[in-house]
């Protein structure tokens, strides 16, 4: 039987296509617009990691405007 993902919706996504999901699977952590699940994009958990800080700490607040 094929490994089902289960995508994490992100409580900030509303119903206007504005959906991103985030799931594990096994050692990659994997992003995806929820209304269309294809492509997927894949992180290993240092890249990650590296990413949720920079998020955190406001390095991509840019990218809001």
């Amino acid at each position: 039987m094929e490994n089902q993902i289960k995508f994490k919706k992100s409580s900030f996504s509303n119903n206007y296509g504005e959906c991103v999901g985030v799931a594990k699977d096994n050692e990659k952590i994997l992003i995806t617009n929820t209304n269309n699940e294809n492509p997927i994009v894949e992180f290993t958990k240092s890249e990650w990691n590296a990413f949720l800080k920079g998020a955190k700490a406001g390095e991509f607040d840019e990218f809001l405007k």
